[in-house]
């Protein structure tokens, strides 16, 4: 997992995984100012996971557009230009909300059962991912194991409500759903 700041080299040699068909991957946030980067992502992610469905759950407007003239040949993407809220929100929650929600949402009305959900300013590399998560999941009894959300242990933090990380999740795309969907203040009225 990298992000923007640190590492825009792309892996140059790379499995390229047919067999992953039933995964959305929502791409979720701002490309202003990172633009380079979103494009270079989901060019990597488009040709490293090509039966994959890719989602970019961004906001309307000029960048927006940009980026959707660059990635237009891209077919296993869809480019979703939320409209902008002005309550953002303590730390940005209501944006990354309607990002978030929007893509998996999608992600669910297409019928995928599973998806990750990544901020645009962040990417991995690891095309055998899927593979770790599928050995995460039959370490757990069989009820429970599809209920989980993985998520790397990078920036969460054990006293911080909603503390996994929101920069990288993996699990069953209702599941997602339900957690992000718990995290928004206006579903508890």
């Amino acid at each position: 997992l990298s992000d923007e700041k640190f590492r825009t080299m792309l892996v140059k040699e790379f499995e390229v995984r047919k067999d992953i068909d039933d995964v959305a991957i929502i791409i979720q946030g701002p490309v202003e100012g990172i633009e380079s980067f979103v494009v270079k992502t989901v060019n990597f992610y488009s040709k490293a996971f090509p039966n994959a469905k890719l989602i970019l759950s961004t906001w309307e407007g000029e960048q927006a557009n940009l980026i959707s003239d660059c990635l237009s040949t891209i077919e296993n993407l869809i480019i979703l230009k939320n409209r902008y809220l002005l309550e953002r929100g303590p730390s940005n929650l209501n944006l990354q909300l309607k990002t978030t929600l929007a893509g998996l949402k999608l992600a669910n009305d297409l019928g995928f059962d599973y998806a990750i959900k990544i901020r645009t300013d962040m990417r991995f590399y690891n095309t055998k991912v899927f593979d770790y998560f599928d050995f995460l999941a039959e370490s757990h009894d069989s009820e429970s194991k599809y209920q989980k959300i993985y998520v790397p242990n990078f920036n969460s933090f054990y006293k911080r409500v909603y503390s996994p990380t929101d920069q990288f999740q993996f699990g069953k795309t209702k599941t997602l759903i339900d957690f992000w969907t718990l995290a928004n203040p206006n579903s508890l009225k």
